[in-house]
């Protein structure tokens, strides 16, 4: 295969990748439908009978190489991206925190004081008393 120049450059490309975005880029260029593997699987059409199954042995042993060394990669860029956002976020547990309320108000208790703010919004007062009203 007289590409083994162009696909040690990718090679090369795809070990100094620095993001997950430059990737995927690469791996458009280079699977995708105009990429060069595309491009040298179509050129296989030229060469003569004799020389086919060398070439498309060598050809996809580089496509099996570049597409491990893809996941490689991105697999080590994503888990160095974690790790730095881990970093950037961890939480000092030996820090003083301040209390935080506990339990809720009741739902009846929730409903009462909404119905009251519906009828204050409408004018009306609230008058408090006793629940049950009797004669004594």
């Amino acid at each position: 295969m007289n590409g083994d120049s162009i696909l040690q450059e990718w090679y090369d490309a795809i070990k100094s990748a620095d993001s997950i975005d430059k990737i995927e880029e690469i791996r458009i260029a280079v699977f995708g439908k105009k990429g060069i593997m595309n491009a040298e699987f179509t050129r296989m059409k030229d060469i003569p009978d004799a020389e086919k199954g060398t070439f498309a042995k060598e050809l996809n042993i580089h496509k099996e190489g570049l597409n491990a060394l893809l996941v490689d990669r991105k697999l080590f860029l994503a888990m160095e991206h974690l790790q730095a956002t881990m970093r950037a976020e961890a939480i000092d547990v030996s820090l003083y925190s301040a209390t935080t309320e506990h339990g809720s108000l009741h739902p009846v208790m929730e409903t009462m004081d909404r119905i009251v703010e519906y009828f204050v919004a409408m004018n009306f007062s609230v008058q408090t008393g006793p629940m049950v009203e009797d004669d004594f």
